[in-house]
């Protein structure tokens, strides 16, 4: 169990984290540092409707680094073990991304199954 949650309040981090936990997540998880205080995307804004408001980049960026903005699953690393997927995700992946469709998926588009 982690002593703190480097993703919480990272973007209000200069008023709301402890000195403490200001170095812990510094030194542990590069994140809250003198030099990266300046957040790159306010994660928050447009958060209800990240999925068309917000840039390819700015998904990427507040994902890794805030987690939020994230798709529900990862259809990239999933296509590498589609016959090991869940029923759900590989639904989810064909409907969202158009990839992973197997016939059973499938909506009428014809799709092939990378290998």
């Amino acid at each position: 169990c982690e002593p703190f949650d480097c993703l919480a309040e990272v973007a209000d981090l200069a008023h709301l984290w402890s000195q403490a936990k200001t170095k812990y997540c510094c030194n542990e998880k590069q994140v809250g540092c003198a030099t990266t205080t300046t957040l790159m995307y306010d994660c928050d804004a447009g958060l209800a409707n990240w999925k068309f408001g917000w840039s390819g980049s700015k998904k990427s960026w507040c994902c890794k680094i805030v987690g939020r903005g994230c798709d529900e699953y990862d259809c990239e690393l999933d296509l590498q073990v589609l016959d090991d997927m869940a029923p759900e995700r590989e639904s989810w992946c064909c409907e969202q991304h158009g990839k992973g469709c197997t016939p059973e998926t499938q909506s009428g588009a014809f799709v092939t199954k990378v290998e």
